[in-house]
Parts: C-alpha cells; structure tokens; sequence
C-alpha cells in the first residue's frame, strides 16, 4: 500500500505442526576415517515410508546418488526424539534402490526409494520413537485412473493438473493448486505424470531391449564406487597430492583443451605419491618429479571430482576436457 511501512511477521510453529516431521523424517550421515579417527558427515535427508511389507526410505534423486552401494551411513533423528536412535548404522550392501532423477542438478523429478531389508524395517518400526508413513494403493489406483481418463477419453479432472503443460495457467488451476497446500494427498499434474511414465518407459527398453547399456551403466556406477573407495584409503599425503592435481586441472574445464598435463612439482608432494596415484590407475604420466602428469580419464574425473567437490559442484561432470574411458588403448 502506497505510503504504508513494511511490517515484521512472525509464526509461531507449536508441536503440532512440528513433531509429525519430526517422526517420519531421518537425516543420512555418511563415514571417513583420518588417523584412526572417525568423522562423520550429513548427507542429505528422507522420510520413512512403508507400502504393506516394503520399508524403506524415500528421498531425493541427489542425495542417494554419491553414497555408495556398500557403505554403512548413519541414521539420525530430528530434534523433538530420544538420544537413542541417534546411533543406529544401516549397512547398504542389503538394501536396494530406485531413482528417478537424470543427474542434472534442480532437474526434476529428483526423487529415489532406498529399500531396506524387511528385518531392518521391523526393527526400525519397533524401535517406537519414528513413524513410517503408509502408501495407500487405492489412491495410487484412483490416481492412474483419472489420468488414463484424462489422456485418452477427456473425462473430468482436477483443474490443477494443467499446471506445468504450457507457459500459461489460467486462474481456476492456479487457485485450485493453491488449495492444495492443505490436503495430504493428490493427484499429480499431468505433466509430471508424462514424464515420469516417459523415463519408466525408457527404463523399461534399455534393461528389456539394450541390456548392454544397463550392464554398462552398472558397471559405470561400480566402477565409480570403487574409485571413490580407492581414494579414501590412499595415504594422505598422495590424497592431499591428488586434491591438488585435481584443483589444478579444474582451472581449465571453460577451456579448449583436452587432458591437460601438469608439471609434477606443481601438485606432487612426493614421487611416492605420484607412484600411488599411478598404481592405482587415477593418474597417466611420468613418475618423476620433474615430469608431468594428468588425470587419466572422464571416469576417473567424475569420480574425483566428486569427492573433493561433492555432486552438486564437481566441474567434471559432464566435461569434455578429460579424454574419454580408453581412448588411449
């Protein structure tokens, strides 16, 4: 209002609100050791949700994706809960997972179900101090349904779904999606039906028709995780060495160059870490002091990168300025 003074607003958020988050939701701690010391970090959060006798946890697409598939995280509580949950470790080599998200970050849909073993989630549930909260299949049924209609036949449905089709939405879907803040469940929008069902069916023909890009996709992501193991257990002066080189070699990822060299004295420590790195298939080059060396591949850089600069921010994804996997052979 013209010639009106800005006014401060606060909420106020009794327990009412609060503490039904409190229970469904977990935050993930990842695991490093230094020095026989262990540290952990938070890496990222989900929400406990159950489907008959499916446990699990559902998250984002980006947080699941960086932790690897043998890795024992850490589940912990929000504020509002007893200290006792606050150790319980989950050992990922018995879970399973399905992500729905293209690595591409804030593009949607980002979302990934981390499965736990039955056991797990009947220990988690007795535990009495979380909720898990419970898929209803009839409104998933009731859901798929009204968009079969609205697709193929043109039958009544919710006005919100055209949000997201076009630039444009018109009042009736904007005000009808605004009402939505306040129901616990809802069909979704048309859009994000289409490109869900898209990416299930793509999913569909590449393990059913191409299983060669599946197995090669798996082998990808095991090789990933396998380097990332491979990093955390150098010694750290050749982990130290590396994060140099890797800094170093990030400088020119704008530039037209492929695989750039670095003098070994620009990065190196000692000629024993350049050694490691080269035994360990990280690193091509020479392995003296005054030679040079680089980043072997695109592989091994996606892996790197990511773990000195963590997914969201490592300049090697999607780089060209690493030669691809083999191309030297």
């Amino acid at each position: 209002m013209a010639g009106g003074k800005d006014q401060e607003v606060k909420f106020a958020l009794d327990d009412s609100f609060t503490q039904p988050v409190c229970d469904h939701s977990v935050g993930f701690l990842r695991f490093t050791r230094i020095d026989g010391i262990e540290f952990a970090e938070p890496a990222g959060t989900g929400i406990f949700a159950k489907l008959g006798k499916t446990y699990g946890i559902l998250t984002a697409g980006h947080v699941l994706n960086p932790i690897a598939t043998n890795e024992a995280i850490g589940l912990v509580r929000f504020p509002g809960v007893r200290p006792s949950f606050q150790n319980y470790r989950l050992n990922l080599n018995h879970t399973d997972r399905l992500m729905c998200w293209n690595g591409k970050e804030g593009d949607p849909p980002d979302v990934a179900f981390l499965k736990l073993p039955e056991i797990n989630g009947r220990n988690l549930e007795a535990i009495g101090e979380l909720c898990f909260i419970t898929w209803d299949l009839r409104f998933l049924r009731k859901a798929y349904d009204a968009r079969s209609a609205f697709a193929h036949t043109g039958a009544s449905f919710p006005a919100h779904v055209e949000v997201g089709i076009s630039d444009r939405a018109n009042a009736r879907a904007a005000m009808h999606a605004l009402a939505l803040t306040s129901s616990t469940s809802f069909v979704p929008t048309f859009a994000w039906f289409e490109y869900l069902t898209h990416l299930v069916i793509v999913e569909y023909l590449v393990r059913e028709i191409a299983p060669t890009l599946a197995q090669a996709r798996t082998q990808r992501e095991q090789k990933k995780t396998a380097l990332l193991e491979t990093v955390r257990d150098l010694p750290d002066v050749a982990r130290q060495s590396l994060e140099r080189l890797v800094r170093w070699t990030a400088r020119f990822v704008d530039y037209s160059v492929v695989g750039p060299m670095a003098p070994n004295r620009e990065w190196a420590l000692d000629e024993v870490s350049i050694s490691a790195l080269s035994s360990a298939g990280i690193i091509q080059g020479d392995l003296d002091m005054d030679g040079r060396s680089s980043i072997k591949d695109r592989d091994v850089g996606e892996a790197i990168g990511e773990y000195f600069f963590g997914f969201a921010e490592n300049p090697f994804r999607e780089s060209t300025i690493l030669s691809p996997a083999g191309f030297e052979d």
